[in-house]
């Protein structure tokens, strides 16, 4: 009998003891975030913070606050603005958020809005206040001329609200937009005026470039009447160049051949010259054209 109860009380202390292990595991997934809470002491541990998912040995009466990691969205429609000029827009926009994956900002979080996404209708008012001070800061025309800056502004605007709320917006889109009848006709119209401003500017610009290729075609001529200009006044310098060589050339070799013969001669460079121009006049043969001339005396000799 005693032998029996033993048995039976380890056996209880065993399942007992493996349903003690098993509770003070606790798990959370990979697209959440998690601190740990004491549910004995009803105590939350505010210095670590959870990434990635996993299973943890904690103990027992130990746990996790999880939070989504996952990006939220949300869309609104029928919001109304107002541009800087009083315009009013009716806008439908989306964007998605997550929350801040830091140890501060998840317990702030978690002290003020719990574990269970309460925050949603407090997010899309604040999405509303920064969507209408973003939209305040333009004219009416800018949201159909800038609307990928108006875009940038709000999504900038976003983040300042929600960085309030420690979230982070990620994406943001304007999905319709509209604005009163009158206003729309006003729209376009200016957009007619504007393609045909672009038409014309269009037209002019093909104006401009076919003077342009004109002008470079004349251009053009011109440098090619130049550059043959100046071939045939460079080819005429160097047939001039070499013209001057050769004569003196013919020059330096008389020059020399007369020096020569006053050193052979023993006679001024004078003399022999006088000597060449009587010579000269000999071999013509014409007896009236040495008449009167007469040699110089030092030159007796070399007449005959």
């Amino acid at each position: 009998m005693t032998s029996g109860l033993c048995v039976t009380v380890t056996v209880l202390t065993s399942i007992i003891s493996i349903i003690l292990f098993a509770i003070s595991f606790s798990d959370f997934g990979p697209t959440e975030l998690a601190i740990r809470y004491d549910r004995n002491l009803l105590h939350i541990d505010s210095k670590k913070l959870f990434v990635h998912g996993g299973r943890f040995f904690q103990g027992i009466g130990q746990g996790f606050l999880k939070f989504s990691s996952i990006y939220r969205r949300s869309h609104l429609f029928g919001i109304v603005v107002r541009s800087s000029d009083g315009l009013p827009i009716t806008m439908d926009y989306s964007f998605t958020y997550q929350l801040n994956a830091n140890m501060d900002d998840v317990y702030r979080f978690y002290l003020d809005f719990g574990p269970d996404g309460g925050e949603v209708s407090i997010v899309e008012d604040k999405s509303r206040q920064a969507i209408m001070n973003a939209a305040s800061r333009f004219e009416a025309f800018d949201f159909f001329l800038l609307r990928d800056t108006i875009s940038d502004t709000m999504l900038s605007e976003l983040d300042r609200e929600l960085g309030r709320i420690y979230l982070t917006p990620t994406t943001f889109q304007i999905t319709s937009m509209s604005v009163p009848n009158d206003f729309a006709d006003v729209i376009e119209a200016t957009q007619i005026a504007i393609q045909n401003v672009i038409v014309a500017e269009y037209e002019q610009n093909k104006t401009r470039i076919a003077a342009d290729g004109l002008v470079a075609v004349q251009t053009q001529l011109a440098n090619i009447t130049v550059l043959t200009a100046n071939a045939d006044a460079l080819s005429l310098i160097a047939e001039f160049n070499s013209q001057a060589d050769a004569l003196m050339y013919r020059v330096s070799s008389q020059t020399e051949s007369l020096y020569n013969l006053s050193q052979t001669w023993n006679l001024s460079t004078v003399e022999v010259l006088s000597y060449m121009h009587m010579a000269a006049i000999k071999e013509t043969k014409v007896p009236t054209l040495n008449m009167g001339q007469k040699y110089p005396s030092s030159l007796q000799s070399l007449s005959g």
